[in-house]
């Protein structure tokens, strides 16, 4: 204030120093005046003592901004290591990776024995990619975490290596209150701080674990693929000894079994875990069929023409059928799937279809099933051994042996043959006979490998076979059923004159059984993988047209879909029909009109959105198709107005049902 009062006086003064000076200029020397001296000289005490105020000033915002940028990231970095990573989890998690390592290293790395087995070396890579991809997750998880502690890391470094923050007040008492808000800084920060650097210490030693277990990993998952190359080319090679030669390694039988069981539960609860929602899909969908065949019942039974139809054997048993159903078709959707798994499915349906068979065929067939079945679950314990013995061989000799005796007794009774009517079982027998035949003298003679793969594919083979036999015979069944119920042509699910086909299913799935037979039984061989893995190759390869790259897993995708959501909507239809109405007939129910006016409504929306559907999960680009449609606009609005309003109109009368069967119209 003082500074700028002189500064306003400064003209003033120096006019009239000027006049005395001029009064006085005869008598005194000419010398600067000792006020306009003192003026100037307070003047610029005046400017510095502001400049160094200003400077001060800007510090000390700089210095709050770099202080409350440190705070904030301090608090970012405790939130981010309060909710991040639990390295305790993850070591734990490591440890039991290394149990289940040397559990899929036994027999196969560590106690190899005489010479290797395919079901071992099958089952420990399914072990080894499941905790491969585990592991990797893992990685992913602590890189991640690590490289984010370092940005934290980084960004405190940066604003405390800011020189600003070394710059101190001139005045003493700016200076302790400046030293006061370090204290301060320095007891909030530092715990932070001292925890950020502890964690990204343990992380980089966590790091190195995970890197060092996916190195094991990674060399023992190759190292098994190698051996299972190397036995694929000598499977016709002998690899143990004459059965009645003398035994070249010894191991505990005991101790094999433990092993074995302790593998394939590992290999079912990692694969099961992984395909979770593919599980949970399998059981809505048995529960869906199960629904749809308990109302196909109901319909047939409270239709006098239809009443006969419940006896079917679909109808008997609805839960069985639907299990049979939808457990066959849908196992092809577990591809990669280990063996445990697979009986597991099998075993569910071979309980459903003898529920479905007591009482509905003879006794003497259905013991045959009984026996067959008993036979292949027998079977499929011994595939579970996953270590060759000489205990073992002995039992794989004892159940072909069986297989034979089996197969010779059922193929020799000519009086129950005559009564059977899907004569194509015969040839599956028959089947089993040649199989059990052939893996008796391989194991005879040490190809253990060979005569394993073919005792289990002889006794699969024909379970399955069977088993599918049975779903056509059922699918046949419900389609028929639902044919002779809706007679009208507007509510048939399919256009197809059932009369004609009589007992006999459809050619197309006769196809179907054969080629899901050759898939499942051709698991057991090595030489399928060698058959999949090009093929699978062959649909997910990127291919371009253009612009445009897709894949033929995409295109197949796409029609399935759209035929799925086809084929719902007419199921919905259906089943939401009233199957006593007569065609033509004059509904008393408006109650009945309004529901079938929403069903169209449903089914329009249904294949609606299962087009929408099928283009996001085939990879189509619809952005490309709108611009399509938008072209394809121009012409539905001037070519196609008629079917357009035919629509629209339809839609309006089938919702406001301004016109009813019966009015007469002029």
């Amino acid at each position: 204030m003082v500074c700028s009062m002189l500064l306003l006086l400064l003209p003033f003064t120096r006019s009239n120093a000027q006049a005395v000076d001029s009064a006085k200029t005869a008598t005194t020397p000419s010398t600067p005046p000792t006020f306009v001296q003192k003026v100037e000289r307070a003047g610029q005490n005046d400017k510095s003592k502001n400049e160094e105020s200003y400077k001060e000033g800007k510090v000390s915002i700089q210095q709050t901004q770099i202080w409350n940028a440190l705070v904030q990231v301090a608090q970012e970095a405790k939130i981010y290591m309060d909710a991040g990573i639990n390295p305790t989890l993850i070591q734990r998690e490591l440890k039991e990776i290394r149990q289940s390592l040397e559990l899929a290293k036994d027999g196969v790395i560590t106690n190899k024995g005489t010479a290797q087995t395919d079901r071992n070396l099958t089952v420990s890579s399914v072990i080894l990619n499941q905790i491969i991809v585990e592991t990797k997750g893992y990685k992913n998880q602590v890189d991640q975490y690590f490289g984010d502690l370092v940005v934290f890391r980084n960004r405190m470094d940066s604003l405390l290596s800011n020189p600003t923050i070394y710059i101190f007040p001139k005045d003493s008492v700016k200076l302790m209150r400046y030293l006061d808000r370090l204290r301060v800084m320095a007891a909030q920060g530092d715990p932070i701080d001292n925890a950020l650097n502890t964690a990204l210490v343990d992380v980089q030693e966590l790091q190195n674990k995970v890197d060092n277990t996916l190195f094991d990993l990674q060399i023992a998952a190759e190292q098994i693929e190698r051996y299972r190359i190397i036995l694929s080319n000598a499977n016709l090679k002998r690899e143990f000894h004459n059965i009645w030669d003398v035994v070249g390694y010894s191991r505990s039988f005991a101790e094999i079994i433990s092993f074995s069981i302790a593998k394939e539960r590992t290999a079912l609860s990692f694969y099961a875990e992984d395909n979770i929602g593919r599980i949970f899909i399998l059981f809505v969908l048995t529960g869906l069929l199960w629904y749809a065949i308990l109302s196909l019942k109901k319909h047939l039974g409270t239709n006098n023409r239809t009443q006969n139809l419940i006896d079917l054997v679909s109808m008997r048993q609805p839960l069985a059928s639907a299990c049979l159903v939808v457990f066959s078709i849908y196992q092809f959707a577990f591809y990669n799937a280990p063996f445990i798994f697979s009986f597991c499915i099998w075993s569910i349906q071979i309980v459903a279809l003898l529920v479905m068979l007591y009482g509905f065929i003879s006794r003497f067939w259905f013991k045959f099933w009984l026996i067959a079945s008993a036979l292949f679950l027998l079977a499929c314990l011994d595939n579970f051994i996953l270590q060759a013995s000489r205990p073992e061989r002995w039992m794989m000799i004892i159940l072909a042996m069986c297989g034979v005796i089996f197969s010779c007794y059922y193929l020799r009774i000519k009086s129950e043959i005559a009564k059977l009517k899907e004569r194509s079982i015969l040839i599956f027998i028959r089947y089993l006979l040649v199989f059990e035949i052939v893996s008796i003298l391989l194991n005879i003679f040490g190809r253990h490998n060979l005569s394993k793969t073919f005792m289990t594919a002889g006794y699969t083979g024909m379970v399955v076979a069977i088993m599918f036999i049975w779903v056509v015979r059922l699918i046949n069944e419900l389609l028929s059923a639902a044919s002779e119920l809706y007679q009208h042509p507007e509510r048939k699910l399919f256009y197809l004159n059932f009369n004609r086909l009589g007992n006999k299913s459809p050619r197309i799935l006769y196809l179907l059984l054969v080629i899901g037979c050759f898939i499942i039984v051709g698991r057991n061989f090595y030489f399928f993988k060698k058959v999949s893995v090009p093929f699978q190759e062959f649909l997910h390869k990127p291919r371009t047209i253009g612009d445009y790259t897709f894949q033929v897993e995409g295109l197949f995708l796409f029609i399935f879909i759209a035929g799925c959501s086809m084929l719902l909507s007419k199921l919905v239809s259906l089943f939401a029909a009233d199957p006593n109405a007569e065609h033509g007939s004059i509904s008393g129910s408006s109650k009945k009109a309004a529901t079938g006016s929403w069903i169209l409504l449903v089914r329009i929306v249904i294949i609606t959105l299962g087009l929408f559907i099928a283009f996001a999960a085939s990879g189509l680009p619809i952005d490309k198709i709108t611009i399509i449609l938008g072209a394809l606009s121009v012409g539905i609005g001037l070519g196609l107005q008629g079917l357009v309003s035919n629509l629209v109109s339809g839609l309006i009368i089938a919702f406001e049902r301004p016109v009813n069967v019966g009015d007469q119209i002029e």
